[in-house]
């Protein structure tokens, strides 16, 4: 909005006091026969203002000058809304706070990161939407080999031994194996029960005393 106005005619300046101050700056401006001095302001809407001296001057009774007041409407802008977040089934699953809820979502997780990365890089993201940040996607390779080393060397074989000594044995996917035996009795040597574990000979198991100990 714009005016001009002459003498003593009445004046009024309304400024949205919404609307916050990021700059000030004085400024002078020619336009015609007049000098026109004064000092502005930028809002953070985006609009602005500025009186020039001469209009300061008439209003305060010091001249009788022609005076001009500018002021620019602010720029309207739509920031959205507020509105509280729709917890997805993945974020309540992240949220989890014992023990197996945390480990199957980090598992989970771990995989669905490392899966992306080859492909979106930076831009991958976790299961619950959220983008990958900082070392995630290192922590995500590593939790990935971890994981696979425990399904490869971790237990993945039972075998219960019965009989006059009972026992079992356990054993994982390279051949590594660990005998548990209750004979029952005391043997010769001093010791009833035995801990043993395996070596590979030929494609045979070898047994050997890892541990012993008697139990009346």
């Amino acid at each position: 909005m714009a005016g001009f106005f002459k003498g003593s005619t009445p004046l009024s300046v309304g400024v949205n006091a919404n609307n916050v101050i990021t700059s000030f700056a004085n400024f002078s401006l020619k336009e015609g026969k007049f000098l026109l001095k004064g000092a502005g302001y930028v809002t953070a809407a985006g609009g602005g203002a500025y009186l020039t001296k001469s209009a300061i001057d008439n209003m305060m009774g010091h001249n009788k000058q022609d005076s001009r007041v500018v002021v620019s409407n602010p720029v309207e802008r739509d920031y959205g809304t507020i509105s509280q977040k729709k917890l997805s089934w993945a974020d309540k699953w992240s949220e989890k706070e014992n023990f197996f809820g945390r480990t199957s979502y980090n598992i989970v997780d771990n995989l669905w990161v490392g899966i992306q990365t080859p492909f979106l890089g930076p831009d991958s993201r976790h299961l619950n939407g959220s983008v990958v940040t900082g070392n995630d996607r290192v922590d995500a390779f590593v939790g990935n080999v971890n994981l696979g080393l425990t399904i490869y060397v971790g237990p993945s074989y039972l075998k219960n031994i019965s009989g006059n000594s009972k026992g079992f044995i356990v054993g994982n996917r390279i051949g590594n194996k660990v005998m548990y035996l209750d004979r029952g009795y005391v043997t010769r040597n001093g010791y009833r029960y035995s801990i043993k574990y395996n070596k590979k000979i030929k494609g045979k198991d070898h047994w050997y005393h890892l541990f012993d100990w008697i139990k009346w």
